[in-house]
């Protein structure tokens, strides 16, 4: 029985590789944007990264992979050229076949995307693909996703074209259209706006399953989330990463300062405390509804 195991394993081998080089390694870099904020472009560009991963044509190098990378290297993407060669020198640094970039514009009220698939090997363009769009910020996310189907259907075409007309558009609205999930609570304001009531990201099948991971950077809080302060103001600070994006954070029911950083998005909330023993909890949801939460307890002497 051992030996067949050996056999057949040994026989399933040159499949395995041979499944894995039909894939093109690729890695997403910056998209050139204006008018946008930079938490929308980090969130757009990484549901196109995760929808083309999982086509199943292109093996997708990690966002976090690919900083850790250039930060060995002393580099950020926000240094890399609009210019192919220098991408291209990304690339080799990242040890990719291709790398894919875009821009993402608006002209009134309409949105345009174009992306650029190049050779690391020869810098050429291989491919290109462009959609433009008419609607809500948030319907961008629908369009990265399909734009990285419509690359993978014939990754050999040089040009395709992804054009949203209002028609599909307000179908793939009632199709997705559901009602908010209660998390935080029921009137919560996005950061981003009103995403979900456009998009069911929940019933998302690339969706993010992991909560968002919260980091204190003060107070420091030991003995099992106990701590003793002399005074009644209270300052919290520190950092909640998520690959998917931060959609809210809170402490206490309300609504954090947050500012997007290179790590992730940091928070600071300064609160009022009563005499005693005080409950705080820091809750952060991200576009997948994944709630994480750090609680602790502060007594003011």
């Amino acid at each position: 029985m051992k030996k067949l195991k050996l056999i057949l394993w040994v026989a399933l081998i040159p499949l395995v590789i041979f499944s894995q080089d039909r894939k093109i390694s690729v890695a997403v870099l910056k998209f050139d944007a204006k008018g946008f904020e930079p938490a929308q472009i980090d969130v757009l560009v990484s549901r196109f990264r995760v929808a083309l991963n999982a086509t199943g044509k292109f093996n997708v190098l990690e966002r976090e992979k690919i900083k850790e990378i250039l930060a060995e290297q002393n580099l950020q993407q926000s240094e890399i050229a609009e210019g192919a060669g220098d991408n291209v020198q990304i690339g080799k640094i990242l040890g990719v076949r291709e790398i894919i970039t875009g821009d993402i514009g608006k002209i009134e009220d309409l949105y345009t995307v174009n992306l650029r698939r190049i050779s690391v090997e020869t810098s050429e363009i291989v491919q290109t693909a462009s959609a433009d769009y008419e609607g809500k910020v948030s319907g961008l996310l629908k369009v990265m996703e399909q734009l990285a189907y419509k690359l993978a259907e014939n990754p050999s075409e040089k040009y395709v074209a992804l054009k949203m007309e209002r028609e599909v558009k307000q179908e793939a609205q009632e199709k997705h259209k559901v009602e908010e999930e209660e998390v935080l609570d029921e009137e919560e304001e996005d950061i981003f706006g009103d995403l979900y009531k456009e998009f069911n990201i929940a019933k998302d099948p690339f969706k993010d399953s992991q909560p968002p991971k919260i980091e204190l950077y003060y107070p420091a809080i030991k003995d099992k989330g106990y701590l003793r302060v002399s005074g009644r103001d209270f300052e919290i600070g520190g950092i909640v990463t998520d690959e998917s994006g931060i959609v809210a954070i809170k402490v206490n029911g309300e609504p954090a300062d947050v500012k997007l950083g290179l790590a992730g998005m940091s928070f600071y909330k300064k609160l009022r405390l009563k005499k005693g023993k005080n409950i705080v909890e820091i809750v952060a949801r991200d576009f997948y509804h994944n709630i994480g939460k750090l609680t602790f307890t502060v007594e003011v002497k």
